[in-house]
């Protein structure tokens, strides 16, 4: 019979080891946890890239390091549909990209579009692997602190944000343009909504992909740790506060979609139905005090511009900031049979197939917010089917569904910390969150917002599984 072989090392001297190991994954965690606010960096290298977060970059140099030292092998749900779809998107892409070399020649623009696309799907991965792996060290309610943490930079970055629009303090406009200018990718030209007066974005690209972090990152964390005692409910209280104030100075069409969604899911349930209306119906209240207090703050801009197209009938009336959204979601729908996105142009195909992808009246406006020469579509519903097909969308929708059913399974496990409950009820409340940011606006690969949630529903899985085994 075989025997394994008795280690070189005495037992005492391999545990050592093995506690640092585990103290290194939990601070890799940490590290990538709280630098999610940060959705923009700069590097060495000029990329032409509008959102380079710096938890994806940490996730990239770490990757090799964690898949070394954590031993995970545990192939889950979450991680079996993250990692097909990937693959697919992946290897799709290489043989659309051969079609379009074959039939029309080398195309360096359509190359380097195909490059950034694969390289974001490979950043995303990064993160949620790196997640998944190092987050099964820590507790419910740790990591709920972590995310609340990691809102703090922005958070009071947009405190001065308030102060210099409400003219309290002027000179704070200097601070909040330097600190942010700091974070500019080489390379990328600073729009006009870069800093606004009367617009926090933190430190995120745009006000909008501010109200979006906060609303699905920090939001479903810190109502978590409400359920607490004691002194981290007090700090849970406040941070709601300070984090309420900083998303409404944000003045985002899209962050109040968001959380209306997310509140309109809450009002389905019987037992949070009470509390989400109350909600609903005081922050229909806030929105009307806010036009009412700032008559030209953008949300009325948004609202005055949308209701001008519905009024003359015509779809090109939009204000772009609409039509890139309507067109960028709904068009390749439209054009599902009149064109090959049911099969999928692959990853960057949009560059050069987007006249085929999408009615004509929404590609004026679509080619203007994008780099030049480089169109994209901003949303990841109409994206992810205009490049990976119909395989690659349900397979990409997929993802949340596996997601939901590894969290009624967690449900069934046994409870972790007393914050593991409300936890399971915040990742449910963040996934509605993303799922509706994703349909309306957000499309980058490289955002880790959706890949922490995924890896953290996998991480419990991973723990629970754990235990069970030690058991």
């Amino acid at each position: 019979m075989l025997q394994a072989e008795p280690s070189a090392l005495p037992a005492g001297t391999e545990a050592a080891l093995a506690m640092r190991r585990q103290n290194l994954l939990a601070l890799i965690g940490a590290a990538l946890v709280l630098t999610m606010g940060f959705e923009t960096v700069q590097l060495p290298l000029t990329i032409q890239a509008q959102t380079i977060p710096l938890t994806g970059v940490l996730a990239v140099f770490v990757l090799p390091f964690v898949a070394l030292l954590s031993g995970v092998r545990r192939f889950t749900p979450v991680f079996t549909i993250v990692t097909a779809f990937c693959v697919f998107a992946a290897v799709h892409s290489v043989v659309a990209l051969g079609i379009d070399t074959l039939f029309s020649g080398s195309n360096p623009v359509r190359t380097t579009a195909w490059l950034r696309q694969l390289a974001a799907l490979a950043v995303g991965f990064a993160v949620f692997f790196v997640l998944r792996t190092t987050l099964v060290a820590f507790t419910e309610r740790r990591i709920a602190m972590l995310a609340v943490w990691a809102a703090c930079p922005g958070v009071l970055l947009a405190l001065l944000n308030v102060l210099w629009g409400l003219g309290v303090w002027p000179d704070a406009g200097k601070i909040v343009w330097t600190l942010r200018l700091l974070t500019v990718p080489r390379g990328l030209v600073v729009p006009p909504y870069f800093s606004q007066a009367d617009r926090a974005a933190g430190f995120c690209s745009e006000p909008s992909h501010f109200a979006f972090f906060l609303a699905v990152i920090t939001l479903p964390p810190t109502l978590a740790l409400l359920s607490t005692a004691g002194r981290i409910a007090w700090f849970a209280r406040a941070a709601l506060a300070v984090e309420a104030v900083a998303f409404v100075w944000a003045f985002s069409v899209t962050g109040w979609l968001v959380v209306g969604g997310m509140l309109l899911v809450l009002a389905l349930n019987r037992s949070t139905r009470r509390v989400a209306l109350a909600t609903l119906g005081a922050a229909a209240v806030l929105i009307v005090a806010l036009v009412l207090a700032f008559p030209d703050n953008y949300l009325l801009f948004q609202a005055r511009g949308l209701w001008s197209g519905l009024v003359k009938g015509e779809p090109g009336g939009f204000l772009p900031s609409a039509t890139v959204i309507v067109f960028g979601t709904l068009g390749p729908f439209a054009r599902a049979f009149s064109s090959l996105n049911l099969l999928g142009y692959g990853l960057g195909g949009t560059t050069t197939h987007l006249a085929a992808m999408i009615p004509a009246v929404g590609q004026r406006d679509i080619i203007a917010a994008s780099w030049a020469g480089m169109p994209t579509l901003t949303t990841s519903a109409g994206r992810v089917f205009a490049e990976t097909g119909l395989v690659g969308f349900a397979m990409f929708v997929g993802i949340w569904v596996v997601a939901f059913r590894a969290l009624r399974q967690l449900r069934r496990a046994p409870a972790g910390d007393g914050t593991a409950a409300a936890m399971l009820n915040a990742t449910s409340l963040a996934l509605v969150g993303l799922a509706v940011g994703h349909t309306v606006k957000f499309g980058s690969f490289a955002l880790p917002y959706l890949w922490f949630w995924l890896a953290y529903v996998d991480s419990r899985s991973l723990r629970n599984g754990r235990q069970a085994h030690q058991d």
